[in-house]
C-alpha cells in the first residue's frame, strides 16, 4: 500500500472522528439553544450573546495563535522531525502567558467602559451584563492558555480525543441547561455566565494533562528560542489581519445591530450566527482533517499532492455545504419552528435563510488559505481578504445608518463573500504556483452546475408537498442523494473517483 493510500486513508479515519463529534455536538448545541432562549427569555438572551460578542471580538487573537502554533507543530515535524516540536511548544507556551497579559490589561477597561455607556441594554440588566462579561473573559483567558496543548492533539491527529472533549463539551452545556431553571433565587444569566466558564477550565485539564502524558517533546524550559520566536510571530501576524477581519464582520456587525436595532434583533442575529457555526464547523472539521498532511506536503516540496489536496478540499466542502444548503433553505420555517418552539425573535427566519446562503462562497475560501498557511507567505493574501472582508462592517453600519432593514446586511454579505472567493484564488496563485483555469474548470464551474442541477427535485416536492415532518424527511433525502449523484459526475476526475474506490476498497 502506497504511502499516499495510508494518508489519505489517515484522513478519511480523522474525518470519520471529526463528523461523529459534529453531530453529536451540534445536535445538543441546537436543542441548548432552545432550551436557553426559553430560560434566559429574548433579552436576556441577546445581552448575553452581544456581552459575549464583544469579548469573541478579541478572541481572533487565540485562533491566530492556534492555527499558527499547529502549522508549526507539523512543518517542523515534517521538515526537521519530531524533536524540533519541543522548540514549537517552549515558544508557543512563552506567546500564550504573554497574550493572557495583553488581553487583561487591554480588554477588561476597555469591556467595562464599552458594556456601561455604548450598549443598548436594560438599566436593570446592567449588573448581570458586567457579571457575563467577567466570565467570558476568564473563559477567554483559559481557552488562550488551553492552545499548545489541543494543537499539539491535532497536530498529531489525535482525532478521536480531540472528538471526546468536544462531544464532552456539549454534554456539560447541555447539563448546564437543563438544571439552570431549579438553580433558585439567582439571577439566571449570571449562573449560566459562571457555569459556561467552569466548562472551560475544565476542558484546559482535559487537553493539558493529555498532551502532557503522551507527547513527550512537550517540555519546558528557560532556553529562548528567538529565531523561532521571530518565525511564529511573523506568520500569525500577518495571519491576525485576516482573522481580525473576520471577527470584526461577525461580532462587529452584531454590535452595528445593538447600536440600530437593540438586543431583540441582536436574539434573531444570535440565532442566525449559531446556523451559520454550525454550517462553518462542518466546514472547518474538514480543514482540521486535511491540514496536517497538507502541510506536511508542502514542507516535503510534493507541490503536486498539495495542489491535488487543495482540489479535493475545495470539492469536498462545497459537497457537504451544498447538501445542507438545499434542505436547510427550503425547509427553514419548519426548523425554526422545531427548533426554537414558539420563542422566534423577529428577523430570525430572514437572517437563517441569506446567512446559509453566504456560507458557501465563505468556506470555498478555507482549502485556498490552508496552502497560504502552509507556504508561511502571508502577507499580500492576508491583506488583500482583510480587505474585502471588512467591507461587510461600513457596509452594514451605512445601511442601518440610512434607515434600511438589517436584512440588508446578510444580502450584501453574500456579494461580499464571492468576491471574497474571487481575490483569495488570484493572491493564492502570487504565492504558490497552480493553475487557475483548472481551478474554474474543475471546481467553480462543476460546483455551480451541482448546486443548480441539484436542487431541481427538491425545490418541486417543496413546492407541491403540504409543510411538515413528511416533506422536511423527503426534502432531507432527496437533497442528500442529488447532491452526491450529480457531484459524483459532474465535480470527481477520474483520479478523484478512483481514490474513493480504492478507499473503500481498502474498508473490506
Amino acid at each position: 500500500m502506497s504511502d499516499n493510500t495510508i494518508n489519505n486513508k489517515r484522513i478519511v479515519k480523522n474525518t470519520i472522528f471529526l463528523y461523529g463529534r459534529l453531530i453529536l455536538t451540534m445536535l445538543i448545541s441546537l436543542y441548548t439553544t432552545r432550551v436557553i432562549l426559553n430560560v434566559l427569555g429574548v433579552v436576556d438572551f441577546g445581552i448575553y450573546n452581544v456581552v459575549c460578542g464583544f469579548v469573541s471580538l478579541f478572541s481572533f487573537l487565540n485562533t491566530t495563535m492556534s492555527n499558527g502554533i499547529q502549522r508549526f507543530y507539523n512543518y517542523e515535524a515534517g521538515k526537521n522531525g519530531i524533536d524540533s516540536v519541543t522548540k514549537v511548544y517552549q515558544t508557543a507556551f512563552l506567546i500564550q502567558l504573554m497574550l493572557v497579559l495583553l488581553i487583561l490589561i487591554i480588554i477588561e477597561p476597555l469591556g467595562i467602559w464599552y458594556i456601561n455607556n455604548k450598549m443598548v441594554i436594560p438599566e436593570d440588566r446592567l449588573f448581570a451584563a458586567n457579571w457575563v462579561f467577567q466570565f467570558s473573559l476568564l473563559s477567554l483567558i483559559f481557552l488562550v492558555m488551553q492552545v499548545p496543548f489541543s494543537a499539539a492533539v491535532m497536530a498529531h491527529e489525535k482525532m478521536d480525543y480531540y472528538a471526546s472533549v468536544g462531544i464532552l463539551d456539549a454534554f456539560l452545556k447541555l447539563l448546564i441547561v437543563i438544571i439552570l431553571p431549579y438553580w433558585g433565587g439567582s439571577d439566571n444569566l449570571i449562573i449560566y455566565g459562571l457555569l459556561i466558564f467552569c466548562v472551560s477550565v475544565i476542558n484546559l485539564l482535559l487537553y493539558s494533562v493529555y498532551a502532557l502524558k503522551n507527547f513527550k517533546e512537550l517540555k519546558l524550559s528557560k532556553i529562548f528560542h528567538k529565531d523561532l520566536f521571530k518565525s511564529i510571530f511573523k506568520f500569525t501576524g500577518w495571519n491576525l489581519v485576516e482573522m481580525f477581519a473576520w471577527t470584526t464582520q461577525g461580532q462587529g456587525v452584531n454590535m452595528v445591530i445593538n447600536l440600530f436595532c437593540g438586543p431583540v434583533v441582536n436574539a434573531a442575529q444570535g440565532i442566525a450566527s449559531q446556523i451559520s457555526s454550525a454550517l462553518n464547523s462542518f466546514c472547518s472539521n474538514l480543514s482540521v482533517a486535511f491540514r496536517p498532511q497538507l502541510v506536511h506536503s508542502y514542507a516535503e516540496g510534493n507541490y503536486t499532492r498539495t495542489i491535488n489536496m487543495m482540489f479535493i478540499m475545495s470539492k469536498a466542502i462545497f459537497v457537504l455545504m451544498t447538501m445542507m444548503i438545499i434542505p436547510l433553505s427550503l425547509e427553514m420555517n419548519y426548523v425554526l419552528n422545531v427548533w426554537l418552539g414558539n420563542v422566534i425573535p423577529d428577523y430570525t427566519l430572514q437572517f437563517a435563510v441569506l446567512v446559509i446562503f453566504s456560507m458557501l462562497p465563505r468556506n470555498m475560501t478555507m482549502a485556498l488559505s490552508q496552502v497560504v498557511h502552509a507556504s508561511g507567505k502571508m502577507k499580500n493574501y492576508q491583506l488583500g481578504s482583510a480587505f474585502v472582508i471588512l467591507l461587510v462592517l461600513p457596509v452594514s453600519y451605512f445601511l442601518l445608518k440610512l434607515g434600511y432593514s438589517p436584512i440588508y446586511i446578510y444580502i450584501c454579505s453574500i456579494a461580499i463573500f464571492v468576491l471574497l472567493w474571487m481575490v483569495d484564488l488570484f493572491l493564492l496563485r502570487k504565492v504558490f504556483e497552480f493553475s487557475l483555469q483548472d481551478y474554474f474548470l474543475s471546481v467553480v464551474i462543476p460546483c455551480f452546475l451541482t448546486l443548480v442541477l441539484s436542487a431541481i427535485i427538491p425545490y418541486m416536492i417543496h413546492s407541491f408537498m403540504n409543510a411538515g415532518l413528511l416533506r422536511f424527511v423527503v426534502i432531507l433525502i432527496l437533497s442528500l442523494l442529488a447532491v452526491l449523484t450529480v457531484s459524483y459526475i459532474l465535480l470527481l476526475s477520474k483520479k478523484e473517483k478512483c481514490m474513493i474506490k480504492e478507499l473503500i476498497h481498502c474498508k473490506k
